[in-house]
């Protein structure tokens, strides 16, 4: 994940409600959720888990609002460039 590039600052530890490691930006959480969500229901509405990571980060001060939607688009990133990787590798004839 970029965060370590990126080095973002959190919201201020005294208005965290969670404990949190590392940089902020992109949100981990929902990138995570995003991908995993999508594995898991074979690409069949995996925003409903995301948006509520996303929406519970926020809840918790753990994050502030671009950095969910940085996540959001990291993992949407990942999930098209694992696309385009798959797409790209030629099926083997069946016998």
């Amino acid at each position: 994940m970029p965060c370590g590039a990126i080095d973002r600052p959190r919201p201020p530890a005294a208005e965290r409600l969670t404990e949190t490691h590392g940089a902020s930006f992109p949100s981990r959480h929902t990138a995570t959720a995003l991908i995993a969500a999508h594995l898991v229901t074979g690409g069949q509405a995996p925003q409903t888990l995301s948006v509520a990571v996303g929406l519970s980060r926020l809840a918790l001060r753990a994050h502030w609002p671009t950095d969910v939607v940085g996540g959001w688009l990291f993992g949407y990133g990942w999930l098209a460039a694992a696309e385009l990787a798959r797409s790209s590798v030629p099926h083997a004839s069946r016998r």
